[in-house]
């Protein structure tokens, strides 16, 4: 084994290959073989021989359909691939998929706008770079939550697409620290509500236990003083115009008359009378 064996065995273990390709996002993964390629240093002709090594599929039978003077130069090879891989119908389509698409859940803004600029590029809207930055500035600011993109449509101006990315990240940065401090502050206002309403329920029961007590007690002096309120009944005067007690018939003010005839009329017109017992008198002889 010769020494240009020994560098070629090296280099081969010490290259950077990309994944085989065989349906998805062309361009995508053409990103990827591009810097492969440059981590390892090929020129364009060796990438023309490489680039069918790790094609699959439909896209390998669209390369063995192309002339030899296309397999042979890298920039007419990829050029015939992307368009044959990108048809009309494609372009529509990848074109409406860029004016719905928004931040998705988990991703990052350099991300969603690498997003962008790849369905732009399959959409083939405009070669103008100034027309294409505008569009990418457009819908990376809508497809933001809406605080971000209202404030940086109020903001500076934005003239490029990194600098919209670089303004958007500040903002996340500052939300997210705004949200640790808001959960934080959610768990002492959770920690005080949960010691005020231990309290409230400790009030409650003493309150309660009070109520019991007090309830109690007035019983047992309504039980005390209700023979010393019958006492003070018998005690008053009752009216025998109208039945009441407090007052007398002559000074009774009610409407309300007793019957005043009848059997008993006479026992009822004088009023209670109070019993002497019959007492027997015998005479003594002197």
């Amino acid at each position: 084994m010769n020494s240009d064996t020994v560098l070629n065995d090296r280099q081969v273990i010490t290259e950077r290959l990309p994944s085989s390709f065989e349906d998805g996002d062309f361009k995508r993964w053409l990103l990827h073989f591009e810097v492969c390629a440059e981590a390892n240093g090929w020129s364009d002709t060796i990438k023309a021989k490489k680039l069918p090594t790790f094609l699959k599929g439909d896209v390998l039978i669209i390369y063995l359909d192309c002339p030899a003077a296309v397999k042979s130069n890298y920039k007419l090879l990829i050029g015939a691939l992307k368009s044959k891989l990108n048809p009309k119908a494609s372009q529509v389509a990848a074109f409406d998929e860029f004016q719905k698409a928004t931040l998705m859940t988990g991703e990052s803004m350099r991300s969603f706008a690498h997003r962008l600029e790849l369905l732009l590029d399959r959409a083939c809207v405009t070669e103008d770079k100034m027309t294409n930055t505008t569009l990418l500035l457009r819908r990376f600011i809508s497809g933001l939550p809406k605080n971000y993109s209202r404030q940086l449509m109020t903001g500076a101006e934005l003239t490029s697409l990194d600098e919209a990315v670089d303004r958007a990240q500040l903002l996340a940065s500052v939300d997210g620290q705004l949200d640790t401090q808001t959960m934080a502050t959610t768990h002492e206002m959770s920690a005080l509500m949960e010691e005020m309403k231990r309290k409230i329920d400790n009030l409650a029961d003493r309150i309660d236990q009070t109520a019991i007590h007090n309830q109690a007690q007035g019983a047992a002096v309504r039980r005390q003083e209700e023979p010393r309120r019958n006492e003070q009944q018998r005690s008053q005067p009752r009216c025998w115009s109208c039945g009441r007690i407090g007052h007398l018939a002559r000074n009774c003010r009610s409407g309300r008359r007793l019957n005043w005839i009848g059997p008993g009329a006479a026992d009822r017109r004088r009023g209670p009378q109070k019993y002497f017992p019959k007492m027997n008198s015998y005479l003594v002889a002197t």
